[in-house]
């Protein structure tokens, strides 16, 4: 069941993670694989094969696809969307623990794999990208999923029944004003509630046009 739970993973969200090269996997993994430790550029250097300027390129990179943050010591820090990323590109069981690590979450891989199905659902729905989906914390991530089940079901099933041990843990909607103070030390989540500072302009401008 857990690989076709991942193989279903991987369908949902693959339009929704961004491009990523052979370095910045390499570069975003090694972030990802050292959880909770951060790391500045240059100490990056001298762990992989790459040069200064090409390390300091990528990163910003990464941060601007939000795979990775800084600290507010100046270091560089992998979030939960840099696990997925990976695991949705790569279909590594392994990124499934890296994940409950990030999160601080404790839950049977099968648990997860299913609700990380059910959230790329609600992604696709309301129309995000992982970079812009404000997820780094548990509870932000079910603001998506949980209000996606009050528009819609999933036709599969045991994707719900799963996904519902993950999802009783918390009762979060979308409320941005609530979900910006589950942030990790990012001025662009703290101010937008969303990660992406010119999408979620977009959005707010757009949802106020509706109303």
């Amino acid at each position: 069941m857990e690989k076709a739970f991942l193989f279903l993973l991987q369908d949902v969200w693959r339009g929704a993670i961004p491009p990523l090269s052979e370095r910045q996997i390499e570069i975003v993994d090694f972030f990802v694989k050292n959880f909770p430790n951060a790391y500045t550029p240059y100490a990056v250097t001298r762990v992989t094969s790459h040069n200064t300027s090409t390390v300091y390129r990528t990163v910003k990179q990464l941060v601007n696809y939000r795979l990775i943050l800084p600290t507010p010591e100046r270091k560089l820090k992998a979030t939960v969307k840099g696990a997925l990323a990976l695991l949705v590109l790569s279909g590594d069981e392994s990124y499934v623990e890296q994940i409950n690590k990030i999160w601080g979450t404790t839950v049977e891989s099968r648990v997860l794999l299913a609700y990380l199905t059910l959230l790329g659902m609600a992604v696709k729905h309301f129309g995000f990208t992982l970079s812009e989906v404000f997820i780094c914390h548990p509870a932000g991530s079910v603001a998506y999923a949980a209000t996606y089940l009050t528009e819609r079901s999933p036709d599969n099933f045991f994707i719900l029944s799963n996904a519902m041990e993950f999802l009783k843990q918390y009762r979060v909607t979308l409320d941005f004003d609530k979900l910006e103070k589950l942030c990790i030390n990012d001025d662009m989540c703290i101010k937008y509630g969303l990660c992406d500072e010119n999408v979620s302009k977009k959005y707010l401008k757009d949802s106020s046009t509706k109303n």
